[in-house]
Formats: structure tokens, sequence, C-alpha cells
């Protein structure tokens, strides 16, 4: 008698949780607005710039898509070189090595203008 009402409340339990998956209404996702942003893209000129101003000495610079890559070296003691590190805010570092030679650090890095 036990097991046959656990299998109705069973099948009822089971029952109503199909209902619940298949039939309840589901919520549709609604489009969120968003800002639309102006991105600045950079004539090589201001690249430049904006690398010498960093003394960062360019070994070659090209173009991929609306992006420039940049490929140079930044040299310098401890402090002056984090310094030139953290000065690079329009930079993004792709990839980079490092030297130590005497008191100078020498960074080979490959950035991404942007």
């Amino acid at each position: 008698m036990k097991n046959k009402i656990l299998a109705i409340v069973l099948v009822i339990f089971i029952g109503m949780e199909s209902y619940f998956i298949f039939y309840s209404k589901k919520e549709e996702a609604k489009p969120t607005v968003t800002e639309k942003v102006i991105v600045k893209k950079y004539s090589l000129t201001e690249v430049l710039e904006y690398l010498n101003d960093n003394t960062i000495e360019v070994k070659n610079i090209y173009k991929s898509g609306e992006d420039y890559i940049i490929n140079g070296i930044i040299s310098g003691e401890n402090r002056e070189f984090l310094k030139k590190i953290n000065s690079l805010d329009k930079l993004k570092i792709l990839d980079y090595s490092l030297e130590l030679y005497s008191d100078t650090i020498y960074g080979n890095f490959t950035f991404k203008y942007s």
C-alpha cells in the first residue's frame, strides 16, 4: 500500500514538474540599450610622436587593420625603466623580453597602439 501511494505521489510530482518546464511562460530576452562609443583612430604621425615622447626606440612599425603594431626597445635603469613602462597608457603589450646589462634593463617589446 505504501508503494502505491509513493508511486502516485511521484507521478503527480513528475507531472507537475513537466508542466512547469514545458508549458510555463518563459521570459524573452530583452535587448539592452548601450552607449555608442566613438573611438579615435590615430595617424602614423601621432603614433610616432607618442613613442618619441615616451623614449621608445622603434625598430619597426606596421599597420594591422585599424591598429599599429610596434616593435621597439625601452632601456634604462630600474626606476627610469619602470617610469617609461608605466607611462605607456595607449599601448597594449603583446610580447616582450628583458635583458640586464650592468645596471641597465633593455626591453624588447611588441606593442599594439589603439
